[in-house]
């Protein structure tokens, strides 16, 4: 009687352990059903251009889409097959990340940030009906759309632990490589905002393509101890009292030295005439004109890159 009560018990425990255990589907699923109908959504709007720049960042951010649903996949398959999934990084197993709610939260912050760009993006780029400058705003938004997918991609291997991988673009968006192409290091605001600086010396408007523009004069410092390639970041205009005008997205595609400061005259903004930000920035007067940058990313000559 003694050994079958024992044993009653511990079969009564290895139930327990066991759908203590047992794994659930339905998050992964639930995740890999929003990803499906994103890349049918990026799919349709790929399909609307031949080529170009634009085409190139939509491509991209469908493959990442496609790669982060291709990761869960292959959990949700381990799961349903009761496999263990071990994965090593550089020789070493990988640990899942303990302060997961924490790194969830950053993404989730920096979601939001990127989503707000995106929107000025966009409400901007509905003020031409073409043209290079529509065109220069719309890749804005393709760039933006790539970075969320981007955090997409890592809010999910954090949430189902799973070790992120660099993946080069061109070929299959299921094949990850080990050793990453760029070293690509976030950086906390404080310090990448030091790190780089835009100021504005002078305005000028001249027509062009039967429109008036607004010629800025531009000085370039790289504060870092490395030359600098390119630098992607947001550009607000404000007045004396600090009240913003107007907010574009700007791209600097310039070597820089370290230590050094460029003068530069060659960006412009294509002038809105039923635009009340764009008359005021062009009415206003140069010294009572204020500008602040803020840098999202670097990226240095040597390959690597920063970003906030």
């Amino acid at each position: 009687m003694k050994k079958l009560i024992t044993f009653c018990f511990l079969s009564l425990f290895l139930i327990f352990c066991a759908k203590a255990q047992e794994f659930d589907p339905q998050p992964l699923k639930t995740e890999i059903n929003k990803l499906e109908l994103n890349i049918l959504l990026a799919k349709a709007e790929s399909e609307k251009y031949s080529g170009g720049l634009i085409k190139a960042l939509l491509d991209s951010r469908l493959q990442i889409l496609e790669h982060t649903k291709a990761m869960l996949e292959q959990r949700l398959a381990a799961g349903n097959y009761k496999l263990k999934i071990s994965y090593t990084v550089d020789g070493k197993e990988y640990v899942p990340a303990a302060n997961k709610d924490k790194i969830l939260q950053d993404i989730e912050n920096n979601a939001l940030s990127v989503t707000k760009e995106m929107e000025v993006a966009k409400k901007e780029a509905d003020q031409y009906s073409g043209g290079l400058v529509k065109a220069m705003k719309l890749s804005a938004v393709a760039t933006f759309q790539q970075q969320l997918a981007m955090l997409e991609m890592k809010r999910c291997a954090i949430i189902f632990d799973i070790p992120l991988y660099a993946f080069v673009g061109g070929g299959s968006s299921s094949s990850p490589v080990q050793t990453p192409t760029k070293t690509i290091k976030e950086t906390p605001f404080s310090e990448i905002d030091g790190m780089f600086d835009v100021k504005i010396t002078g305005k000028r408007v001249f027509k062009a393509n039967y429109s008036d523009h607004l010629g800025l004069n531009l000085v370039f410092t790289n504060h870092t101890e490395k030359d600098i390639k390119a630098v992607q970041g947001v550009v607000t205009f404000t007045d004396l009292f600090d009240s913003e005008i107007l907010t574009i997205r700007l791209t600097i595609e310039k070597n820089i030295s370290a230590g050094q400061s460029v003068k530069n005259s060659d960006y412009s903004i294509e002038l809105n005439q039923f635009s009340d930000e764009h008359n005021r920035l062009r009415s206003i007067e140069m010294e009572n004109l204020k500008m602040r940058f803020e840098t999202q990313s670097i990226i240095f000559k040597d390959g690597s890159i920063v970003k906030r």
